[in-house]
């Protein structure tokens, strides 16, 4: 059995070569902007988790392992989970949104963004574009 890596750059070289990590503290080892290990596996492999501590763990631009998953199709229904917020505001709500999710909980509809966009806003524009959604632009998703 091969040791745990000890730095980000070993980790991601293995994951590279087709490792997976599940165990926390090599999920958390960080490149300096804060992207994770656990980024990583999700962003690029698909890679899910319903480890809350892990969902957490957020880039330096607040960009969060849940953030990762909801845009490759990950639900929650965790209230603090789809209130986690990059820089830019964007939550996990939103992006669950972006890809067909939808709630009635006031609370998670009424999350905007910085430039006051709604998880409300979201949903509704999904409906819209339905069956053509993955054509709209991405530019709120790319900005945060």
């Amino acid at each position: 059995m091969k040791a745990k890596p000890r730095t980000y750059k070993e980790a991601i070289e293995r994951i590279e070569g087709g490792e997976r990590f599940e165990d926390y503290k090599t999920l958390a080892l960080a490149h300096k902007d804060g992207w994770t290990v656990a980024h990583e596996q999700a962003w690029h492999y698909g890679w899910r988790t319903e480890n809350r501590k892990v969902l957490m763990l957020a880039s330096n631009d607040g960009f969060a392992v849940a953030h990762a998953q909801a845009r490759r199709g990950w639900i929650t229904d965790d209230p603090e989970i789809l209130a986690l917020a990059s820089i830019g505001g964007w939550t996990v709500a939103h992006a669950q949104a972006r890809r067909g999710w939808t709630t009635d909980d006031p609370r998670i509809l009424s999350l905007s963004d910085d430039d006051g966009w709604t998880v409300a806003n979201e949903i509704d524009e999904y409906k819209k574009h339905e069956g053509k959604h993955q054509l709209l632009p991405l530019m709120r998703w790319q900005m945060t």
